[in-house]
């Protein structure tokens, strides 16, 4: 009894760390699968469409989404053009731009840019064109859209606005968002989708594509309804383009640093340490599962803590950049 009341103390305090211990200042690259199906308002226009990494079908006024996070494998160079304007946007463009190699390259600083030095802001009252946007670096995700679309418009880079719905909360709840994010092209790719504030060359699976703007439905009265999700999508990397909070489609299977990625058998919540190189990282487990990226080669240890039982521990060795799992049987 006693021990089980010293592990609960050591959890709780360790909570306590993770939640405050600061994000780090890189996004994460991601991989695997994402999967939905969504009751569509009846007074939403939603057709059949696939682009590189999305799909949605309909039957009988459901949507299937399928995501699929495979790297985009993108060869597209990229080459500034001479003008691009002597404007703000144009200046901007042209700075973020000026040693890019690839569209991806170009496509990932233009995002990340704006991710990290635009203020989300509802204020709709407030001008949403990209120079106002860029000028008062806010906007709401009209204006975010646009100037995104602009940059690389500048660059020579095809990109549109796509307005859709959000749909999301706890299965067979409504909930629904309208939205705006963007589409951009990769001659050898197609069209990728992009939330410039959240998830770059993808987005999730309860994301939704309008096929029209002219009616839209009143979520009170028509709401949307996600009925299922299988989120398969797994943390693999760092995206040293992307800022903190934002997660990202590589263009590569190429690891930038390792990885380990951590199972306890039942699913448990619980806290896995893992210590080594001069590092102490903290990851709260989710289901029984979390992920450690960033990691040097070199030894660590590994200790998973569950309330009220015995930790669990492992030695792991890295020998380089590369992606480990580990499945721990608890109990």
């Amino acid at each position: 009894m006693r021990r089980g009341v010293r592990v609960a103390t050591l959890w709780a305090a360790l909570l306590v760390v993770v939640l405050a211990t600061p994000v780090g200042a890189v996004g994460v690259a991601v991989e695997g699968r994402d999967w939905a199906r969504i009751q569509l308002p009846a007074a939403a226009l939603v057709e059949p469409y696939q682009n590189s990494g999305y799909r949605v079908s309909i039957r009988n006024g459901v949507a299937e989404i399928e995501v699929e996070l495979a790297p985009l494998a993108s060869r597209d160079p990229f080459r500034r053009p001479r003008e691009m304007g002597d404007d703000a946007v144009g200046q901007l463009a042209r700075r973020l731009l000026a040693d890019a190699s690839s569209r991806y390259e170009a496509v990932s600083r233009v995002l990340s840019w704006v991710s990290r030095e635009i203020e989300y802001d509802l204020d709709r009252e407030q001008p949403q064109d990209p120079e106002a946007v860029l000028v008062r670096r806010s906007g709401y995700c009209t204006g975010i859209a646009r100037l995104v679309v602009s940059l690389l418009e500048r660059a020579e880079i095809p990109a549109r606005e796509v307005a859709g719905l959000v749909v999301s909360g706890p299965a067979g709840e409504p909930s629904v968002l309208y939205h705006r994010w963007v589409e951009i092209e990769y001659s050898d790719r197609g069209w990728v989708f992009s939330d410039p504030m959240s998830f770059h060359n993808y987005v999730p699976a309860h994301y939704v594509r309008l096929a029209s703007e002219e009616l839209l439905p009143q979520p009170e009265r028509d709401p949307a309804i996600l009925r299922d999700r299988l989120d398969q999508r797994k943390v693999v990397d760092l995206a040293p383009l992307s800022p903190s909070g934002v997660s990202t489609r590589r263009n590569s299977d190429r690891q930038l640093a390792g990885s380990l990625a951590v199972q306890v058998e039942g699913g448990q919540s619980g806290v896995a340490v893992l210590e080594g190189q001069g590092k102490r990282l903290i990851k709260a487990l989710v289901a029984g599962q979390s992920t450690f990226v960033g990691l040097e080669p070199g030894e660590y240890r590994l200790t998973v803590m569950i309330d009220g039982e015995e930790p669990l521990e492992r030695e792991l060795v890295f020998h380089d950049y590369v992606r480990e799992a580990v499945v721990l049987s608890s109990g």
